[in-house]
């Protein structure tokens, strides 16, 4: 039976997050799926100007969500629109079908041909809008996707409005330079989910990336079905994994290493660098029900054979760790 445990009792550590610019927001995936989640996280937090993602959204009058025209598609999300919160009365939500297959290449001269009349057909301050849609991105590609992004860009601005591609890719998006192209740039991932939840998203906001070792632009999403809905619930960001989590709560709490260790069954030198890999530590009142919740995870995990997908890999210690290890005894 899974946990009734929450993540929205939480909120991000990013209080006050920068808002979206007039433009184009490029958003990347490692995956398909990823970016389907992504796509619908953006659209609840764009239809309620909401700023839990790490960009805050804008106010609009309406959100347009482009999709490949074929029935089997508009299925989907007509299923996926059905399953989301009710939009507030104050934002109209559209969705316009491009096409009529399964895909639909919006980088192309017809994908282009079919987006930006949108783009352009409302040009006052006073009725901004938002246009969305995911695009595959092939490896080969970027020079294409810079161009078509500096077009959308054009018309965005001009008409005082906001296009976010949401762009996934079977070769990494990494050092690719196509942040240097948009107004804002969001990195999306896949993480290891909290006990309770079907899946997690982290979501890392570019333009605050000196920050990130402070859990400052980075947030993870939980997604989680109750109701008839789905749920988004956001946390600070934290690690990939749950043990490095439960790590990372037990030392802002004030457990030493050594008792961490014991909790998850790692020894104290190993714990000590795995937090070096996370957001700084301050010490705070942790949330003890999630604790709870998270040790009897990584304590059943010891009995059940699990993925390795997002877990951290441990090495040997050297002689700068001993020294803060004994200096970590000391205090406790």
């Amino acid at each position: 039976m899974k946990q009734t445990y929450q993540l929205a009792q939480r909120k991000p550590a990013l209080v006050e997050a920068p808002e979206l610019e007039h433009g184009v927001m490029l958003v990347t995936c490692p995956s398909e799926w990823v970016a389907q989640d992504a796509l619908d996280a953006l659209i609840e937090q764009a239809v309620n100007g909401g700023a839990e993602t790490g960009m805050k959204f804008p106010d609009v009058v309406k959100v347009r969500v482009f999709t490949p025209g074929s029935a089997r598609k508009q299925k989907g999300i007509a299923a996926r629109m059905r399953l989301a919160k009710p939009t507030p009365d104050k934002v109209k939500l559209d969705v316009i079908a491009c096409g009529t297959q399964s895909t639909f290449d919006y980088l192309s001269n017809e994908g282009r041909g079919a987006v930006l009349p949108y783009v352009h057909r409302e040009n006052t301050v006073q009725s901004p809008h938002l246009n969305i849609f995911v695009q595959k991105v092939d490896h080969d590609g970027d020079a294409q996707l810079a161009e078509v992004i500096g077009q959308y860009r054009i018309a965005a601005q001009k008409s005082n409005g906001y296009v976010v591609i949401v762009a996934y890719s079977d070769a990494t998006f990494e050092k690719r330079g196509l942040e240097d192209v948009c107004d804002d740039y969001s990195v999306v991932e896949e993480c290891e989910p909290d006990p309770g939840y079907e899946s997690a998203l982290s979501f890392k906001y570019d333009g605050l990336d000196h920050l990130h070792r402070y859990g400052l632009g980075r947030v993870m999403c939980g997604l989680r079905f109750a109701d008839g809905l789905i749920h988004y619930d956001y946390t600070q960001y934290i690690a990939d994994d749950v043990k490095n989590r439960l790590i990372w709560l037990l030392r802002s709490g004030g457990k030493s290493l050594q008792e961490i260790g014991d909790a998850v069954s790692l020894d104290k030198a190993n714990v000590m660098r795995r937090l070096r890999d996370m957001p700084v530590v301050v010490p705070q009142q942790v949330d003890s029900e999630r604790v709870k919740v998270l040790l009897e995870h990584v304590e059943l995990e010891k009995t059940t054979p699990q993925s390795k997908k997002y877990e951290a890999h441990d090495e040997e210690i050297d002689d700068d760790d001993e020294e803060e290890l004994d200096d970590d005894d000391d205090d406790h």
